[in-house]
Parts: structure tokens; C-alpha cells; sequence
């Protein structure tokens, strides 16, 4: 993963639980700590809410920086599936 002026990291993770379409839960190896991550799907008419809730760093600048990283990685991919949104119609 890179993170705009944070650097490149590299993560591995572990899948514990995946109930389609509600929710996944695994555990992310972030290279100096192990976070449990909890992503939850909800129906809103013809929009998905996705909340994101991970626990276990070890210390508050680690939070920030995922934090920052997946908030980016999440526009992102919003940004993708905006324009094939817009090729389908």
C-alpha cells in the first residue's frame, strides 16, 4: 500500500469471518502490529453504507496514518466505481 507522504507498507491478513453481503472480519498484519478489522454492509435503497472498525493499534500515530491510508483508499475506489456507474449508462 502507499500512502501519499507516508511511505509504502506492505500488509498481509488473515480472513476470520465472511457473511455475504453483510459483513468480513479479519486480521491485518501491518509489518509492527496486528489490528482486528471489522467491515460492515448496509442497504440504502440503491447505495451500500460501508463502515469500517478497526481496533488494536498500538499507539495513536499508527491509527492516524491507516486511518489515513484506508480514507484515501476508499475515495479511491469510490472514484472507480463512479465511472463505471457512468459507462453503464
Amino acid at each position: 500500500m502507499q500512502i501519499g507522504g507516508k511511505g509504502q507498507f506492505t500488509i498481509t491478513a488473515k480472513y476470520d469471518e465472511i457473511v455475504e453481503p453483510k459483513k468480513i472480519v479479519y486480521q491485518a498484519d501491518l509489518g509492527f502490529g496486528v489490528t482486528r478489522v471489522l467491515v460492515e454492509f448496509f442497504e440504502q435503497g440503491d447505495r451500500t453504507k460501508v463502515v469500517l472498525t478497526q481496533e488494536g493499534f498500538p499507539d495513536d500515530f499508527l491509527s492516524q496514518t491507516v486511518s489515513h491510508g484506508t480514507t484515501e483508499s476508499l475515495d479511491k475506489l469510490e472514484s472507480i466505481l463512479a465511472r463505471e456507474a457512468q459507462v453503464r449508462q
